[in-house]
């Protein structure tokens, strides 16, 4: 047993309690500001993730015991100018519960859930449970997501299913109508049941990318680009291919000339077909240390896959930056590996919310325990003359090389977007696990800078304060150096049992202001697995990152 000595010190049972109805909070309130928040940040932030996880459904418990399935929660700080901060929030996935309560049947989920019935009964079951259930759309929210013929953007959230649902972006209201998915920017996604929960950016084109997929013999896949400032130019297709994996996709890269879609040696068993075995992700994914990882590279401008390269069984959940190199034509790849895809099944809520011997705490820390790498595409040039697409990896792919591997474990990273694409960026932001030795919990304990050219960082941390996924926001009056700006994240104060919003100097990590919100803000994806749990922000300022 863990003794209780350092408990004290770190409460975090608050992050995983359920949301309770009477904290939801429908109109603005004021938040109690300490400390000077600078005069040119206004505007909004975003943040949705799982915040109920036990649902009452004919007369029984049914307990959704993966973190990633819980049901949506999402959260709109309002930064005014002269420093007032409001805050408001909304149950978004309140369909889905509710749809859970009426029917007492459980649609397909990320991990396994408890309920008794459901599984004596399971064979008279769908697959995908009831019909009419809306999916779990807790992962990421893009506050500014414009659609072919709408004349402003919309605010949506996501995951890694292709799904969509629209909020109002001021009531937070979900917009009725029928299910969407990223068939409303080209028809032709619609076929595909799978997504990226993370789709990349660019702000010089202001074009967003992503990946849909399906499952087969062969599965099939869709790079596309939505151009967001051509509102009535339905999303490119960039390329199509066919792998023999179902394989899992979280996140991916690009870079100025480029996407790189890493299939990590992690998919779906037989072809898929597990999953509809399993009805849910954990169970039915497996890993394969054995499978070298496949990397396809897409040039944007040619609309076609021009080469591949592999790497060693390895796992990446959140990729950093990318970028090409002018001088050699190679491309850099910065991401985030935790040399195993096998983490997903570690976010189990039950153990979570009481982890009681240390082989439990022992495998959690490892599975999620992360390296920062940086790979170069080496030699990309010459290996496009000779390359031949194939729907499998080639045997003759060249490797991706390794040009360092520092093993700060952080998760969730944030750049300054005007810096993303760029060869000299330099400050990659995240939530760590640094003070691990101070607590008997699994999760982030701390915010960290970290400098990719020295292999150096400073990081943020207070006894018993628990942060999510941090933001970075340029100063736009500022000098414009990369590191000028702000660090936004949302804190969980476990004494408290209550969140702030803390503002950090982005140069030097010193806190300037925080605004405290009044309760628990429960544990969001700002991308922890899956980027991100999951924080976006869109500011009323001329350089605001838009997804």
């Amino acid at each position: 047993m863990i003794g209780k000595i350092d408990d004290p010190q770190w409460p975090f049972l608050a992050a995983f309690t359920d949301f309770k109805q009477e904290n939801e909070v429908l109109e603005p309130v004021d938040c109690a500001v300490e400390g000077s928040i600078p005069s040119w940040l206004h505007g909004q932030l975003y943040r949705t993730g799982p915040g109920i996880f036990d649902i009452q459904a004919e007369g029984r418990t049914i307990s959704l015991d993966h973190w990633f399935d819980g049901i949506a929660i999402t959260h709109l700080f309002e930064i005014h100018q002269r420093g007032k901060v409001t805050y408001r929030n909304r149950v978004t996935g309140k369909s889905r519960k509710e749809s859970i309560e009426r029917n007492g049947i459980m649609a397909s989920t990320i991990g396994p859930f408890k309920d008794p019935c459901q599984a004596l009964y399971k064979k008279m079951f769908s697959v995908f449970g009831h019909p009419s259930q809306p999916s779990t759309l807790n992962v990421t929210v893009s506050p500014r997501l414009m659609l072919p013929g709408e004349k402003k953007p919309l605010c949506v959230l996501k995951t890694d299913a292709n799904a969509l649902q629209f909020i109002d972006p001021n009531t937070l209201i979900p917009v009725e109508g029928p299910p969407k998915d990223y068939g409303v920017l080209n028809s032709e996604l619609a076929k595909y049941p799978f997504s990226a929960a993370h789709e990349e950016y660019d702000p010089i084109t202001d074009s967003f990318m992503n990946i849909v997929g399906n499952m087969g013999n062969k599965a099939e896949y869709i790079v596309f680009e939505s151009f967001q400032n051509v509102p009535t130019t339905t999303a490119t297709i960039l390329a199509k291919f066919k792998d023999p994996y179902a394989n899992f996709i979280h996140s991916f890269s690009s870079t100025s000339k480029y996407v790189i879609i890493q299939f990590w040696p992690l998919s779906f068993g037989s072809k898929g077909k597990k999953l509809f075995e399993t009805t849910n992700m954990v169970d039915a994914l497996e890993w394969d240390p054995k499978r070298n990882a496949r990397f396809i590279v897409i040039d944007r401008l040619e609309q076609r896959v021009v080469v591949e390269y592999q790497h060693p069984a390895d796992f990446c959940f959140h990729t950093v930056n990318a970028f090409d190199d002018e001088d050699t034509g190679d491309v850099v790849l910065d991401l985030l590996m935790s040399g195993t895809g096998e983490q997903l099944a570690a976010y189990s809520v039950s153990q979570l919310r009481n982890i009681t011997d240390q082989e439990s705490l022992k495998r959690i820390r490892t599975l999620t325990t992360t390296r920062f790498q940086r790979l170069r595409l080496a030699d990309l040039e010459e290996a496009r003359m000779t390359y031949v697409h194939g729907d499998a990896l080639p045997k003759t792919a060249p490797f991706a090389q390794v040009v360092f591997d520092d093993s700060i474990s952080m998760e969730l990273p944030r750049i300054n977007p005007k810096w993303r694409h760029r060869a000299d960026y330099r400050f990659v932001y995240g939530v760590s696990t640094m003070f691990r030795h101070l607590h008997s919990h699994a999760l982030f304990d701390s915010l960290v800078k970290f400098d990719v050219s020295t292999q150096s960082h400073v990081s943020w941390m207070k006894v018993g304060h628990t942060p999510s996924e941090p933001m970075f926001v340029p100063n736009p009056d500022g000098d414009g150096s990369e590191d000028d700006g702000v660090v936004l994240s949302i804190v969980l104060d476990g004494s408290l049992n209550k969140s702030y919003m803390l503002v950090l100097d982005a140069k030097n990590f010193e806190e300037l202001a925080k605004a405290d919100i009044g309760q628990a803000c429960r544990m969001d994806f700002t991308e922890l697995l899956c980027k991100s749990v999951v924080l976006s922000i869109s500011l009323s300022i001329s350089c605001c990152y838009k997804f």
